[in-house]
């Protein structure tokens, strides 16, 4: 395989399977009723919603691709990349007993101690910003601290949450029930299965009972297997995922699925029986509790992009460069291993030196922690106050 061929392949394999390995609770999986759309979630904070990306938009992403390995518009990345090969082929390492290995690997951020392994850092930084590395890993330490903060005050402010979530829901419940219109004649006569799975749900919670992990999944919508019905089908789950996440939510408080019961039947009896709630439980900062969920979310949806991103980044470094078809002799243990490691930490601090924050992905990832960074800034103001 030519080297432009390999390095385009490594890259959109790279866009297509992320490497997600930190923080470890981040999770990249298919979603299991729209198998073109992955879902990234906070598996220890899961009430803070998910980040959806589409294959479609991961394509997008890619188109940056064909640039980058131009061999006209990034001829350092081949300059490197022939060193690469260069290492390769010498397959010089240092033995395994070599004592403080470990220290010089977490000292110099490589998996294993070669200069092979540094190498690939500098054909890395010639795609991908070198201070994105940096940038994410203080994010991450930042995003946990304001994850402390934001739970600490909804537990402060149990009300005024459950208050919060049950005008979300009631918001959700009435843009998606304009939908179901003659207009659209699948949601039309899935209406009736759509209010029936909601009140299900809501009940099952409302007697302190758990809904099963495939409860969406395994509620059924006419049309799903026909080809001409099966979009609208599939966006009657989304609905009612979305909805049944919000009750869930909810469960602390059995008289919130009440409420929300009422409101599957009728607007009047809904307002009639949150009026009486709220009388019974004054509360004056449901506006800055909601406030404070949607911009946490929105903080969350920034930075799980930021995660995805880094994916990329460590999927080609550590997972498709490796599968570079340069012929490789056998390992060839030196006879100098702290002369080695000196000429290893020289390679790593010159790929630090090398920016690539004007090329196309270099744009797209500062893009992405600008985004981030406007949506912290709006969560800020909101511990503040």
């Amino acid at each position: 395989m030519e080297d432009k061929a390999f390095l385009r392949y490594a890259l959109e394999q790279s866009f297509l399977h992320p490497l997600i390995t930190l923080p470890e609770r981040i999770k990249i999986v298919a979603d299991s009723v729209r198998p073109e759309m992955l879902q990234i979630s906070d598996t220890k904070f899961p009430d803070i919603g998910h980040f959806d990306l589409s294959v479609e938009q991961i394509k997008k992403y890619a188109q940056s691709i064909p640039s980058v390995v131009s061999s006209r518009q990034n001829k350092r990345l081949y300059a490197e990349y022939e060193l690469y090969k260069h290492d390769l082929t010498e397959n010089i390492i240092i033995p395994a007993n070599y004592s403080g290995i470990k220290e010089v690997c977490r000292q110099l951020g490589l998996q294993i101690v070669n200069r092979q392994s540094a190498q690939k850092k500098k054909i890395t930084a010639t795609i991908f910003p070198v201070s994105f590395t940096a940038e994410f890993s203080k994010i991450t330490e930042q995003y946990n601290t304001y994850l402390q903060q934001y739970t600490g005050l909804l537990k402060q402010n149990p009300t005024a949450v459950g208050l919060s979530l049950v005008a979300d829901f009631a918001n959700v419940f009435e843009q998606n029930l304009k939908k179901f219109g003659f207009s659209h004649f699948n949601f039309w006569i899935n209406r009736r299965r759509f209010l029936l799975y909601l009140n299900e749900a809501a009940q099952l919670l409302k007697t302190h009972q758990q809904l099963d992990e495939d409860f969406c999944r395994t509620h059924v919508f006419c049309g799903e297997k026909l080809k001409i019905m099966h979009h609208s089908a599939t966006q009657c789950h989304d609905m009612l995922q979305e909805l049944v996440k919000l009750l869930q939510q909810m469960a602390f408080d059995s008289q919130l699925c009440s409420i929300v019961q009422e409101l599957l039947v009728c607007r009047q009896r809904f307002n009639s029986a949150l009026k009486q709630y709220r009388s019974q439980n004054p509360v004056d900062n449901i506006d800055q509790i909601s406030a404070l969920r949607h911009t946490m979310r929105e903080v969350f949806k920034n930075y799980a992009l930021l995660c995805y991103l880094n994916g990329v980044r460590c999927a080609f470094e550590y997972k498709y460069l490796d599968e570079s078809p340069q012929q490789r002799n056998p390992e060839l243990p030196t006879v100098s291993p702290d002369g080695e490691i000196k000429k290893i930490a020289k390679i790593v601090a010159e790929s630090a030196k090398i920016d690539s924050s004007a090329g196309k992905i270099g744009k797209l990832y500062t893009a992405a922690l600008n985004k981030y960074n406007t949506s912290q800034r709006k969560l800020q103001t909101l511990f503040s106050k």
